[in-house]
């Protein structure tokens, strides 16, 4: 048809001619006639000159597209890395073919036993690679020689063999790599490859910390976004898009990355983008106005639903209970003025589900985020144990060394000093959670202050997690006294409650051995107290001035305010000495009263002040009494562990008071505090020194996974 209306366009050519020749000699009219002649020509172009700009098009565009010709494209220019990292990525569409190129690239890369090895398959299947077979089976021999050289070979003969049959076979696989890319009027496929590997080598320079061309970077990101417009099936190769996608990092063209988004964007741009959402560098308005459009409804619907619920249901519920609840509407609340951000979680979401995702480890840790960033912390916490679960599938060693660490200080109760380096881990984790790497994004200053503004600060959050998760699971007390007679043994063991919700899901999770041997008969029972007596015994020390002491108020206060009714609240505030001495039974306005005149002075007496609080509980049934200490710095009387183990340990459990010890900055000891709070069958915490920037308050935190599992 094409063709039809620009052969119809030929023909008016003439009368065209005849027509402006007879105007231009016309004595009358000529005007008029010059006008006709005019539309005439215009008519005449319009046929034709759309169709030669079609053609021109179609003939300069990857109309057929295929993605293994791109892979030899980019062999074909020199990044043979590159390439394979592409036909890795097209494992899921494997064909026979996909072997053939597997082998050619293994010879270009310089292994080429793995490349016989491709080849002797493929040959089976494309008899017309046997040359190429032969070719690389004599390189594979002529290496062989030229690796086994001894005093008494001929050196020179033996080189001058490897020499040439390298340049042999080298010439046959890179013709035949060149004989496998399709021609086009405008070498297409030629321009892709040099657009992914100026991408990659651009990218890796700016990583590395060169100085990149900004303007060439910025003309060659707006030429391939024009072969994007002519050759939009392109995209569906991830390689493809990550090329685009780290040209738009490297010229900050953030709002496009978020433009691009839909539902067909991979987890990698899903990961960027989430990112530069989380640090403020876009905003839901950047999005297409079809992305998440579905989200903000569903939402809305789910928000209204649990609120009904909560109001109908919840009011009688515990306060554990009640405050997850409040928790779970909050960050839909939130989530209701960031569709965009559900929206991708959800795409994170099905990657990380999928059979082959070795990056689920990634994916699942930026859910993480972006669950901490609403306010779902319970959410949150699920997504960094599948993160750590399915580490093991991930292959980049920057994350899973680090990553690897921080499950070692979780499980090593014995070090608790190695607390103090998850700080270094899990910053080395999330620079290194991206699958495209930024150099520096830092969260830029946020536009909203209201309730439901994004939480940051997922850093002090994770650094919560890895000391929260340590102690978890905590054996109180074994008690030996029935063994004797009945062959019994009782444990009581303390859990978080977000680990198990019942004895029997508990009972299963549990294996019992005694030396090494199995016990298969053993009861979980639950153990229910109709009252808890908490103290709180904190140091106010002059090394607590300023950021620290504010945290450890606040953190005081909330925890007076989230009372349960069966709780007795109890305080002790030290320096040199005891400085305040608060007793159980006291309201929490006259609890918070007490909190705002601490203030920080004098030295560190931890020892003598846990002695001093002992005598404030009261041993009864059905009551379970806890200490909480906390210190930032060393003791002014280092108790020898004699002393700790006599003086703390027995007495603290002959009254079954069970001491929690929290190290906050790098100056608290470690080992002395887990000494003090293993003695009585409790467990030691870390919190990091507070920032001035730091949106968490670890205190708080701790605090509050203390009363819950001591509840629990």
């Amino acid at each position: 048809m094409q063709n039809t209306f620009i052969q119809m366009a030929i023909g008016m050519v003439p009368a065209a001619v005849f027509f402006l020749l007879s105007g231009l000699l016309a004595k009358k009219h000529m005007a008029r006639n010059l006008v006709s002649c005019a539309v005439f020509i215009a008519a005449i172009g319009g046929l034709a000159v759309p169709q030669l700009f079609s053609q021109s098009k179609e003939q300069g565009s990857l109309k057929n597209y295929n993605k293994l010709s791109l892979v030899y494209a980019i062999a074909d220019e020199g990044s043979v890395d590159i390439a394979q990292t592409l036909l890795q990525d097209l494992r899921e569409d494997y064909t026979d073919e996909y072997a053939l190129a597997g082998a050619r690239l293994a010879f270009q890369n310089k292994d080429y036993s793995i490349a016989k090895a491709l080849y002797h398959k493929s040959v089976e299947i494309y008899p017309e690679v046997a040359s190429e077979l032969q070719a690389v089976a004599a390189m594979c021999d002529a290496e062989t020689a030229y690796y086994s050289l001894t005093g008494e070979s001929d050196v020179a003969s033996i080189y001058a063999t490897h020499l040439e049959t390298l340049s042999v076979t080298s010439n046959e696989i890179s013709e035949a790599i060149e004989k496998s890319i399709p021609g086009t009027d405008d070498n297409a496929y030629s321009k892709l490859a040099k657009y992914i590997i100026y991408a990659e080598e651009t990218h890796k320079e700016y990583l590395n910390g060169k100085a990149i061309d900004s303007a060439e970077t910025r003309k060659q990101l707006r030429k391939l976004n024009s072969f994007f417009e002519e050759n939009p099936g392109v995209l569906d190769v991830t390689q493809v898009r990550l090329a685009r996608l780290k040209l738009q990092i490297l010229c900050e063209d953030y709002k496009a990355i978020a433009e691009a988004v839909s539902e067909d964007s991979d987890y990698n741009e899903l990961l960027i983008v989430s990112e530069l959402y989380l640090n403020n560098y876009i905003k839901q308005s950047n999005f297409s106005g079809s992305f998440s459009k579905e989200n903000t409804q569903k939402y809305q619907m789910v928000y209204d639903k649990l609120n009904d619920i909560y109001n109908n249901s919840y009011m009688d519920k515990s306060r554990e209970e009640r405050n997850e609840a409040k928790s779970q509407i909050k960050a839909l609340k939130t989530a209701i003025k960031n569709p965009a951000l559900g929206k991708m979680e959800e795409g994170l979401l099905k990657y990380a589900t999928e059979e082959y995702a070795l990056d689920a480890s990634k994916a699942y840790l930026q859910m993480a985020k972006i669950e901490h960033s609403l306010g779902n912390e319970t959410k949150s916490v699920e997504y960094i144990d599948s993160s750590i679960d399915t580490v093991g599938d991930c292959d980049d060693s920057d994350y899973t060394v680090p990553m690897y660490e921080l499950v070692g200080i979780i499980g090593d109760k014995d070090n608790p000093e190695k607390l103090k380096e998850a700080a270094v881990y899990v910053e080395q984790v999330l620079d290194n959670n991206m699958t495209v790497k930024m150099s520096d994004v830092s969260v830029t200053e946020s536009s909203s202050e209201d309730e439901d503004s994004l939480v940051g600060d997922f850093s002090a959050q994770m650094q919560t997690y890895v000391s929260q998760k340590r102690m978890s699971v905590n054996i109180v007390n074994v008690d030996t006294t029935d063994f004797e007679t009945n062959n019994t043994v009782k444990a009581t063991v303390n859990i978080s409650n977000n680990l198990y919700t019942s004895a029997d899901e508990l009972k299963a999770a549990l294996s019992v051995k005694d030396c090494g041997v199995e016990i298969t008969v053993f009861t979980v029972e639950k153990v229910d107290y109709t009252s808890a007596n908490i103290l709180l015994c904190v140091d106010t020390s002059g090394s607590m001035a300023g950021d620290k002491i504010e945290k450890l108020k606040s953190a005081i206060k909330l925890f007076a305010a989230d009372k349960a009714e069966i709780e007795n609240i109890a305080l002790v505030t030290f320096d040199s000495g005891i400085n305040g001495d608060y007793p159980f039974g006291l309201s929490v306005d006259e609890l918070t009263a007490a909190v705002d005149s601490i203030y920080a002075d004098g030295g560190t007496a931890v020892y003598h002040s846990i002695i001093h609080s002992l005598d404030k509980f009261t041993k009864g049934s059905g009551v379970i009494n806890s200490m909480i200490v906390m210190t930032d710095g060393q003791d002014g009387y280092m108790a020898s562990m004699a002393e700790i183990e006599n003086y703390i340990g027995s007495p603290f459990k002959a009254n079954d008071i069970t001491i929690y010890t929290i190290g906050f900055g790098t100056d608290a000891d470690g080992s002395y505090l887990n000494s003090i709070a293993t003695a009585t069958g409790g467990s030691y915490l870390y919190a990091s020194n507070p920032t001035a920037s730091s949106e968490v308050n670890q205190l708080e935190e701790f605090f509050s996974g203390l009363r819950a599992q001591i509840l629990n």
